[in-house]
């Protein structure tokens, strides 16, 4: 398995600086999950058989629209609001992608999110107010670079083609999520 260095750097410092950005609403919105950060800041399993690269995608992708949707409902911030706007718009359209290749190559397709997934909505569930905002952020600038490792995984060592194929198509748009992101929580 293949990682490029901007990735590794990219997961290496969102890992090391556990995405707080050092203010006090970012302490609040992480001091729930710090009995869960050794489990949040595991690298992300890397597929490279064509199952199991549609799982992370899909459950990605479900996550992204779900987490998406509550901000929409219980932002606090413009910044926020146009945020999830766009991901849930991309996610959305990305996960139709997705399920139509996976269709083609025969593969299942999770309807569900996975226990990780859960419990990233399950924290977000209990922020409030500016709080809220900051978890919903950091939360999404991680699972954005875990899922650009993903995705440059499954083009260097996948093995579908068609996938593959996905795969390069949605990098330049989860690189373009992170590049926001980081502007958003400057």
């Amino acid at each position: 398995m293949r990682l490029s260095v901007a990735s590794a750097a990219i997961i290496a410092a969102l890992l090391a600086s556990g995405c707080d950005q050092g203010s006090p609403d970012a302490n609040v919105a992480n001091s729930a999950n710090i009995a869960r950060e050794p489990e949040a800041a595991k690298p992300p399993p890397l597929p490279a058989d064509a199952q199991g690269f549609v799982t992370a995608l899909a459950t990605g992708d479900l996550y992204e629209i779900e987490s998406s949707r509550m901000a929409l409902q219980r932002q606090t911030s413009p910044g926020v609001n146009e945020m999830a706007q766009m991901l849930e718009r991309e996610h959305s359209q990305s996960s139709a992608q997705l399920k139509t290749a996976a269709a083609q190559a025969g593969l299942k397709v999770p309807a569900a999110l996975n226990p990780e997934k859960q419990t990233l909505i399950d924290d977000l569930k209990a922020a409030q107010g500016a709080a809220f905002d900051q978890a919903f952020l950091n939360q999404q600038r991680l699972q954005h670079a875990k899922t650009l490792m993903i995705i440059q995984n499954y083009q260097a060592a996948g093995d579908n083609e068609a996938l593959k194929q996905l795969a390069a198509s949605l990098q330049k748009k989860i690189e373009f999520h992170l590049d926001r992101l980081n502007a958003t929580l400057k």
